[in-house]
């Protein structure tokens, strides 16, 4: 996204790529980059944006030799009544009705790709192994998850140090079927550690193995007749203090 193009337009070699129709175009004002130089248009292509169930038709003009290849500008912004909110660091389509995280541009130059294709069975972990850029190469990186990247697996946060361009990341399938991570898939993006400002340690919680009582607890005769007259299945693998405390919440917000 580019809030300072007025127009939304599209690469040359994207637009065959995903083999959109290219429109010639007639007339039209002359589009010229920010460094000042002028933008060759080849001409029109209709293209289909699919965010999180929701199918956005838009017309970008198609210029030769662009780089980013894709550039959203301002006349998508506003037909599409975007809304980009720099504090909560998020993007609103409509009103509120879809929002997503905002995130800088990433490319190959500040990304972490996965080296070979792996399959990750559901609901299961993996460690698996990732190719930093050249110039990041027995380095100290830090790997943070790719906002995109959340809709396949999860990607676990870390500091690492890389073995030439080799390096190693953990992710997540929460997803009840299989996932496959392709060779060259963008997976994580590179962060310099001089962006940390300080570093906290983290203590983890003690939490106690038996549920506590509190004021809002009900007799136990009380939250058996609960369950008998309102008919509450619950699972018989509960312990006796968790099965109380369950019912203790639904007789709360009942």
């Amino acid at each position: 996204m580019d809030s300072g193009s007025s127009t939304s337009l599209i690469s040359l070699e994207l637009a065959r790529k995903l083999k959109l129709k290219i429109k010639s175009m007639v007339g039209g004002t002359p589009l010229v980059s920010a460094n000042g130089q002028p933008l060759k248009q080849v001409g029109i292509a209709d293209i289909n944006f699919y965010v999180k169930g929701l199918n956005i038709y838009h017309t970008l003009k198609v210029v030769q030799g662009l780089y980013p290849s894709i550039i959203i500008g301002v006349d998508f912004m506003r037909l599409n009544q975007m809304n980009i909110d720099y504090v909560n660091n998020i993007v609103q389509f409509y009103d509120g009705m879809l929002i997503l995280p905002l995130q800088e541009y990433t490319d190959l130059n500040n990304c972490a790709v996965v080296s070979e294709t792996v399959c990750i069975p559901k609901f299961a972990e993996a460690i698996i192994p990732i190719i930093v850029p050249c110039h990041l190469q027995n380095r100290t990186v830090i790997l943070e998850p790719l906002a995109n990247r959340y809709e396949v697996v999860a990607v676990a946060g870390a500091i690492t140090n890389t073995r030439g361009r080799q390096a190693v990341l953990k992710v997540l399938n929460y997803q009840p079927v299989s996932v496959s991570l392709r060779k060259g898939m963008k997976i994580a993006r590179i962060v310099s550690p001089h962006s940390v400002a300080s570093v906290r340690f983290f203590n983890i919680p003690d939490f106690s193995e038996e549920t506590p009582e509190t004021e809002d607890s009900h007799p136990l005769e009380i939250l058996e007749k609960f369950a008998h007259d309102y008919k509450i299945d619950i699972n018989p693998k509960l312990t006796k203090e968790q099965r109380y405390a369950l019912l203790n919440v639904f007789i709360t917000i009942n």
